[in-house]
């Protein structure tokens, strides 16, 4: 369920969602999706070792390099950094706010 930022908060504290719940919930988000990478590369170590056994050291180190590969890609284009303050980007553009 999405809440709008200035929307009243869901708990029922009568605050607006952003002064209220929003942190601890991007806090949880952000906790979770730093999990995914750890996730990925422990999967492919796993499935590297038994390609390794079943087909060979050859393919299971494959297998488990693309896993670490794979986290690596997550961890680069997952999180994109804030935009740049300045009048020079679009996207840190203030339409009075």
């Amino acid at each position: 369920m999405s809440v709008a930022l200035n929307a009243a908060c869901p708990c029922g504290s009568g605050r607006k969602y952003k002064r209220c719940c929003q942190p601890a919930d991007a806090e949880a988000a952000k906790a979770k999706r730093s999990k995914v990478p750890l996730a990925l590369v422990g999967s492919g170590v796993v499935l590297g070792l038994i390609f390794a056994f079943t087909h060979g050291l050859r393919v299971g180190g494959l297998v488990a390099a693309t896993g670490v590969i794979v986290a690596v890609l997550v961890l680069a284009f997952g999180d994109p950094p804030p935009p740049r303050g300045g009048g020079d980007d679009p996207a840190a553009m203030n339409f009075g706010r």
